[in-house]
């Protein structure tokens, strides 16, 4: 059996359905509903008004400083008042109180790294940015 008659037995036996049926049509049909959902569900939450500082800090303890916050005791959350974006700060990590660990290096009132960041506001969020400053240029 030479290639050509190969070719045209394999044709006899493999023959593709490509018919479309109602159920592919329908199934295509739910994928585009499902999505149109998708997307009116999530425009109508960008939609939304986000609450102001003072609406979510009402009945809450301000504390002064270099950045004020607010304490909200029963829930346990810090808000804080970002009053300038883009504008680099020094973050220090630390383990005030607590037993820690001398085997790890996690000893209580060690100062940890200290980083440089800034915040920056993308859309509805607020993000927390460390830029790489551990580079050098060769020429």
């Amino acid at each position: 059996m030479d290639r050509k008659d190969h070719a045209v037995q394999k044709q006899k036996y493999f023959k593709p359905n490509i018919t479309l049926t109602n159920k592919s049509t329908e199934s295509a049909f739910m994928k585009k509903l499902l999505f149109l959902y998708v997307f009116l569900i999530s425009f109508q939450n960008f939609s939304q008004k986000l609450p102001s500082i003072t609406e979510k800090t009402t009945n809450l303890k301000k504390y002064d400083g270099f950045m004020p916050f607010y304490w909200d005791e029963d829930s346990g959350k810090i808000w804080l008042e970002i009053s300038s974006f883009n504008q680099e700060f020094l973050y220090v990590s630390s383990l005030p109180a607590g037993l820690g660990s001398n085997d790890i290096g996690l000893d209580r009132g060690l100062l940890g790294d200290e980083k440089v960041v800034f915040f920056n506001k993308v859309g509805r969020k607020i993000m927390l940015i460390q830029p790489n400053l551990r580079y050098r240029a060769i020429t």
